[in-house]
């Protein structure tokens, strides 16, 4: 649902979660077989330590009451989803320009500079508004990097900033990107789209495979995870693009998944 719905950065998700949701089948059922089928004629795996049958060494969480402090547990992440909801609520999220129509650019400088020196050399070109973020680890090449983010620029005014940023501290690389309004308004409608059918299908396969009441626990699983995660977004206002989309997907993908194995066990 996710590959044929979904555009970007989604899709591509789809179709990675896709290939290793085969390749997982594959190992679990045909090489685990294999596997132990080598092992159970061997001696080794008729010792008792190796099916879990020798001597065990008593930790604290094997007598520790979890339910019994379940209402600790509840009011701790009740306290969690609040804060990430008023998070959401009062600052919103910083969606990027996948979503928004605008310019990305991405330069290396070849001297020192932080973000308020590249904010000030936008400034005296007349982007006091864009948004400076520094890049961390191999996001851009030779280090040194930064995202500006700004409203749609035309070729004169990407060509006015490299210049600037060149004479201020050296530009080893620049390189941007430009969305319309209509293809982020596309993004994120198919994205949302793919997501709702996804979830309406997951209800109905918990429905057959177990209740139709367990499909309930699992959705409210589901937006505890998500609320959370969209909370944290929140307050340190990192910037939300397609990628963040999948990154969303993939948590929510372990948090079905271990719900599942829950209800299954």
């Amino acid at each position: 649902i996710l590959f044929i719905l979904a555009t970007a950065g989604v899709k591509g998700f789809a179709f990675v979660l896709g290939i290793g949701t085969l390749v997982s089948f594959l190992t679990a059922v045909l090489l685990t077989q294999a596997v132990l089928g080598l092992a159970s004629r061997s001696r080794l795996i008729t010792h008792p330590a190796a099916r879990g049958a020798g001597q065990r060494s008593h930790h604290w969480w094997q007598s520790f009451d979890f339910m019994g402090a379940s209402k600790w547990f509840f009011s701790l992440s009740g306290v969690i989803l609040l804060i990430g909801a008023l998070a959401v609520g009062g600052k919103g999220l910083n969606f990027g320009i996948d979503f928004e129509s605008g310019t990305r650019m991405k330069t290396a400088l070849v001297r020192p500079a932080n973000e308020d020196g590249v904010r000030s050399v936008l400034a005296g070109a007349g982007f006091s508004d864009a948004e400076i973020q520094r890049l961390s680890g191999k996001e851009v090449a030779g280090g040194n990097g930064f995202q500006i983010s700004t409203t749609t620029l035309t070729e004169g005014q990407r060509t006015t900033i490299q210049q600037d940023l060149q004479k201020r501290y050296g530009v080893r690389s620049f390189n941007f990107d430009t969305i319309g309004p209509v293809f982020g308004q596309t993004v994120a409608r198919s994205a949302l789209v793919a997501i709702i059918a996804s979830l309406i299908v997951i209800s109905i396969y918990i429905a057959l495979r177990f209740e139709w009441k367990y499909a309930v626990p699992v959705l409210i699983a589901l937006m505890h995870d998500l609320l959370i995660t969209s909370g944290v977004y929140a307050l340190t206002s990192r910037e939300v693009t397609t990628s963040t989309v999948a990154a969303l997907l993939t948590i929510l993908g372990y948090s079905l998944y271990d719900t599942i194995i829950v209800f299954d066990r």
